[in-house]
């Protein structure tokens, strides 16, 4: 074959193959064929990746007053469920189905709180477990089963994100995810371990001692210069080694509500602005 004829045949064939690639788009466009869809069910709906907190609880209905200071939290991430009523940080894996929460397993921290607060915490589980039905309206979600219901509101419209500077955060929880399955401990709320930044001084007490550092606010991430602190002996502590262990450094921030969150490497510091 000639370079004329060799010419011909590779424009006949490059124009089948655009034939051939329009006529698969038009396919998937004019619903003749299938579309691809990248995306995958999520277990919860619309609720996926939000979070609520309680407006009112309602048992044989009426008001019911919850034992903790805090109203009941619900967070919905993929297929888990996390829920904190005042005292354990709680959890467990399930979806939404025919508006039916389904929770097939639950489990948490072991916290000694007060006999109160441990009876609150049972009731949730119970409560959760028991396949509540799910009503949602735009940022209320709305959970019954028996007796009980529970009415919330999403927690960007209740809870507006709280300024890094000036706020004093409580540290409620640490977690280490260096394991596969990752471990959050609750902190108890005595002696009271806190976080404070004003200007570019970042003050903290660790339950034990007091410390500062000056520091550097980044839009994602903390630049701390020397941590200087008192030197009391208080004895061997995990909330201490874990507030050492992120405290240093260059430290990764985010707020949510009133929740702040900082981590470094494989450990987490979650604190509750007040």
């Amino acid at each position: 074959m000639n370079s004329l004829g060799r010419t011909t045949a590779a424009l006949i064939a490059l124009a089948s193959l655009l034939l051939t690639g329009c006529a698969s788009e038009s396919s998937s466009a004019d619903g003749s064929g299938p579309a691809p869809n990248d995306e995958s069910p999520r277990a919860f709906g619309d609720l996926d990746g939000r979070t609520f907190v309680s407006t009112q609880v309602r048992r044989e209905g009426k008001p019911h007053r919850l034992a903790s200071k805090a109203p009941i939290q619900l967070g919905f991430s993929e297929s888990t469920l996390s829920a904190n009523a005042g005292c354990n940080h709680l959890s467990g894996e399930g979806s939404v189905d025919a508006d039916l929460l389904v929770i097939t397993s639950m489990g948490g921290t072991e916290m000694g709180c007060e006999p109160a607060l441990m009876k609150q915490d049972e009731w949730l589980v119970a409560f959760l477990t028991a396949g509540p039905t799910v009503d949602t309206h735009g940022n209320n979600l709305t959970l019954s089963s028996g007796d009980a219901k529970v009415e919330l509101l999403d927690e960007e419209v209740a809870n507006p994100d709280l300024s890094l500077t000036g706020t004093r955060w409580v540290l409620d929880s640490f977690g280490d995810s260096s394991s596969d399955h990752g471990v959050v401990s609750s902190v108890p709320s005595a002696p009271q371990s806190w976080l404070e930044i004003k200007g570019d001084q970042l003050r903290f007490h660790d339950t034990c001692n007091a410390g500062g550092a000056r520091v550097e606010i980044g839009p994602l991430a903390l630049r701390l210069g020397e941590v200087l602190k008192t030197t009391a002996d208080c004895g061997p502590s995990d909330v201490t080694g874990a507030i050492a262990a992120v405290l240093r450094g260059e430290v990764k921030h985010s707020i949510e509500g009133d929740q702040l969150v900082l981590t470094k490497a494989d450990t987490s510091l979650t604190y509750r602005g007040r």
